[in-house]
């Protein structure tokens, strides 16, 4: 068998029946070490960063990966280390909590060992099954530090409760969409930095990284919500011309709302991506309540 998993917290490649680390960018840690935290949209300034695991040799190595919501990551993997790319999803509170099979059509629970449950992001109500919500877990087999209807804020949805061709009964949810607790209102509408990242990404002149900041525009006495996302763009990317329509153009489509875009120049927002250094990226500031 030869794959990788591309995991929420760890990227794995298999070879025969060996399993190795991956550490995506970077050096290869000569004893597997983890060596940094790493965001699949921090990766994609070239596959020539990624390592081409076809190579006989490689050593085993490891780092943190986050949600690869449309697919760009895997088939980056793919294209480059020329075998197929498998997800998981899990969490340091629970481990492990599903998984993908060959058929790739959703995430298989382990409903053998955790209970899961989406539920709505404001009240705490189940929802049906295909609707956005957060996910909340059971794990069935503790003794000790029992994990009862813990709410995890991941966003995700159920996509299946059919058998799937592989033969399994357990239920399959969509990729993590991103967290609810960095969702913030816009004139009605709840929007997630994460579901931004499609259309950052959409035009190859931009790094990937970005930063929401939702204000509260005062203006003869009317109160308007206002975003604006600073978008990075490559120093390399030969001009800027119809960058900025075309992003506004394409999360007007994807969120159904008319935002604000800021290009800025490459590691302007280094301050927030954490791009080379410990700790996960922050996406969104929420000035709309400072005190002015």
């Amino acid at each position: 068998m030869e794959g990788l998993l591309l995991a929420v917290g760890l990227l794995w490649f298999a070879r025969g029946n060996q399993w190795t680390f991956v550490n995506p960018v970077g050096e290869l840690s000569q004893d597997g070490c983890l060596t940094a935290q790493q965001q699949p949209q921090q990766v994609n300034r070239g596959g020539g960063d990624l390592p081409d695991l076809r190579q006989p040799g490689r050593v085993q190595a490891h780092g943190g990966l986050g949600p690869d919501t449309d697919n760009a990551f895997r088939d980056q993997l793919e294209s480059l280390w020329g075998c197929d790319v498998y997800d998981m999803y899990g969490t340091h509170e629970m481990g492990m909590g599903a998984f993908e099979c060959r058929h790739k059509s959703g995430m298989h629970f382990h409903e053998d060992s955790t209970f899961f449950e989406v539920v709505g992001v404001e009240d705490n109500k189940p929802v049906a099954n295909g609707e956005i919500g957060n996910m909340v877990c059971t794990i069935l087999h503790r003794r000790q530090q029992p994990m009862i209807r813990f709410n995890l804020r991941d966003l995700t949805r159920i996509v299946s409760t059919d058998r799937c061709e592989c033969g399994s009964c357990f239920r399959r949810m969509q990729k993590m969409l991103g967290r609810s607790d960095t969702m913030v209102r816009i004139r009605g509408v709840s929007i997630w930095p994460q579901a931004c990242l499609p259309a950052i990404k959409s035009d190859n002149r931009t790094t990937g990284e970005w930063l929401c900041i939702a204000e509260r525009i005062v203006n003869d006495g009317v109160v308007r919500d206002e975003m604006t996302i600073k978008v990075e763009v490559r120093d390399d990317a030969g001009g800027w011309e119809g960058l900025k329509e075309h992003i506004e153009k394409r999360l007007h489509s994807d969120l159904g709302l008319r935002l604000n875009i800021e290009l800025v120049p490459e590691d302007a927002l280094i301050e927030w991506s954490n791009r080379g250094r410990e700790g996960k990226p922050k996406r969104i500031l929420d000035k709309r309540y400072e005190k002015k």
